[in-house]
């Protein structure tokens, strides 16, 4: 499961992000709110584009 950073953070690789966002919505959760910790707008249009292609995908 994706490294808790602190309460109901998440951070890994895709699929680790993935599987802790699932275990979420196993628990009941029907709404998270991601924020993407960049250094410009340039970097989180690449950042929201990467979720979008490599996390989204595996949560079906």
């Amino acid at each position: 499961m994706g490294r808790q950073v602190g309460r109901g953070a998440v951070l890994g690789v895709p699929w680790e992000v993935a599987e802790s966002l699932w275990a979420f919505w196993v628990m009941g959760v029907d709404q998270v709110q991601v924020w993407l910790r960049s250094r410009g707008r340039v970097e989180l249009v690449e950042q929201v584009g990467l979720f979008g292609a490599e996390v989204a995908p595996l949560l079906g």
